[in-house]
Parts: C-alpha cells; structure tokens; sequence
C-alpha cells in the first residue's frame, strides 16, 4: 500500500524523505533541477564510498570540457581533474553529486559569470556562484509552495524559564547523588538564567579563564575529529590543525569564536553547579525562590 499521501496539486510534499514538485507548480525545469539538487542527493560528506565521488566529479570535469567544445592535452586534464577533486574534498563536501554537476553545467554555459578558460579556479568559482548567486532566488520562489508548518502554541518565558530550572535542577541532582554530569546547556539558556537570576556573578578574569579553557577544549575536540575522521577512512574532511590554531589565536574565524563563546558559557554552568555541590548549598531552594519572585512584567 502506498504511504503517499492526498496532497494539493500546488503544493510541494516530502514522500520517504524525498521531496516532490507537482508539475502543476509554475516554475521552470531549471528551477525544479537546482531546487531538487540540494534536497534528493546525498552530501558528499555523507557518501561512505570515495570512489564513487571521484568517479564522478571526473566525469562532470570530462563533460565540461567536451561542452566547451575545446582540446586539452591528457596530462593537463589529468592535473585539472586532481585540482578540482581536491578543492570539492577540502571546501564543498557539504554540497550534493548533484550540485556540482548543475554548478558545472551551468557555469559552462555562461550562467554563472563570464569566463576565460577551463582552469581550477573556474571550476571553483562556479560552485561557490552555484550556492551563492544562483540557488537562492530559486530557494525564495518555491518558497511559497512548501507546506506550511504545524503551528505550535507558544508558550510563555515564565514557562520557559520554569523549563530551564527544572534542567538545572536536575543537572545538580545528578551531580550531587551520583557524582554524574551529563547536562548540555543547548542554546545556553541554563547561563541565560542564571545570569538574569543574579546567580552568575563572573568578574572580567573569570570570563577569560572560561574563555581560555575553553579554546583549550575546543582544540582538543578538533584533534579528536580528525582522529575519528582517518580512523573512519574520511582523511579529506580532516581540518587543518596548525591553520585552525592560528585561526582561533588571532579569533579571526568567527564560527570557531562563536563555539568558543558557548563552551565558555557551558563550563560556567558546569563550574557553577559543581561548587554548589560542594560548598553543600541548597540550588534547589535558591532556584525556584528566586525564579518565584522574579518580575516578568518589567
């Protein structure tokens, strides 16, 4: 029996995690191709077999050459199609088979910018003029096809805060009776709430010991990755450790300084929880006094 569901015409569905356009949608095939690119294939990251991604991209690298219709000694072929593998596996691992092969097509044909040659900065440059450039106007017109979400009733931030206590609370059960600390402060709003609460009171140096501690962490974690990552046969994917420590010593790459931020927040909890549990204080109590009498109509 078909799992697919009545559906309007008009309207984009999932089936068995593939999305479907109806033909009824008025967009163009090329808009249905890029669009579908990015949702119905695997990443390359997620792609267990290496062999079948090279294959591949060699064959897209072959194709654009036959379409721009032009003679390329084999050695050079060779040195591009390498070239053009190793930028895919260090910098576009997160895009599909399938949007490379559009970005090629595309790029070739003019679509994606005016080009002089066939050299690994092109084929580069129309990867990046795919996702960049190219895939999101297409994203923002079959936007107001996509079923609408669920609706779910909001709650209030006295209710969310209640929420977060009770996770605190628990953390420092936890840690008290069985010496186990497993709480993971997602979105920091543990941190959030204490800090409202008046509980945090971290002077300007212990900020930055958190924040040393936890570049120290997030080093480790990086080191770590890369282990898990060759052990699992994925060394294309591993980050390059010495550019990534100049990167978090200079704090010029702001994904890294961002998680760098959490962790810091995160080990404050944990600081905090744990000197509560030693210092034998009542955070139980404390919580939800402070939580009952705090004003939420200011």
């Amino acid at each position: 029996m078909s799992n697919i569901e009545k559906y309007q015409s008009n309207q984009i569905v999932i089936v068995d995690g593939k999305t479907i356009i109806p033909s009824e949608i008025p967009i163009s095939k090329k808009e249905r191709d890029i669009y579908l690119s990015n949702k119905n294939f695997p990443k390359v990251s997620e792609i267990q077999d290496m062999n079948i991604v090279v294959n591949e991209i060699h064959s897209y690298v072959n194709m654009t050459i036959m379409d721009r219709g032009v003679n390329v000694p084999p050695e050079e072929i060779d040195y591009l199609k390498k070239r053009v593998t190793e930028d895919i596996l260090r910098d576009y691992t997160r895009y599909t088979l399938e949007e490379i092969k559009l970005a090629f097509h595309y790029g070739v044909r003019g679509e994606l910018g005016e080009f002089f040659g066939l050299n690994a900065s092109t084929f580069y440059n129309w990867l990046k003029k795919f996702r960049y450039e190219l895939l999101p106007p297409i994203n923002q017109r079959v936007q107001k096809y996509l079923p609408k979400p669920e609706e779910k009733p909001a709650i209030s931030q006295q209710e969310a805060d209640r929420i977060t206590c009770n996770n605190l609370i628990n953390a420092f059960t936890k840690l008290k009776e069985d010496k186990v600390y497993d709480f993971y402060d997602f979105g920091n709003l543990g941190y959030k709430l204490l800090d409202r609460l008046g509980m945090l009171k971290l002077s300007t140096e212990e900020k930055f010991e958190l924040i040393d501690k936890s570049k120290t962490k997030f080093k480790a974690t990086l080191i770590d990755r890369n282990k898990e990552l060759l052990i699992k046969g994925k060394n294309y994917l591993k980050t390059d450790i010495k550019r990534a420590y100049l990167q978090i010593e200079r704090g010029s790459n702001p994904t890294f300084e961002h998680q760098i931020k959490i962790g810091a927040m995160r080990l404050a909890i944990y600081e905090y929880i744990k000197d509560c549990v030693d210092r034998n204080f009542d955070l139980e109590e404390e919580l939800n006094e402070r939580l009952k009498n705090y004003d939420y109509e200011s």
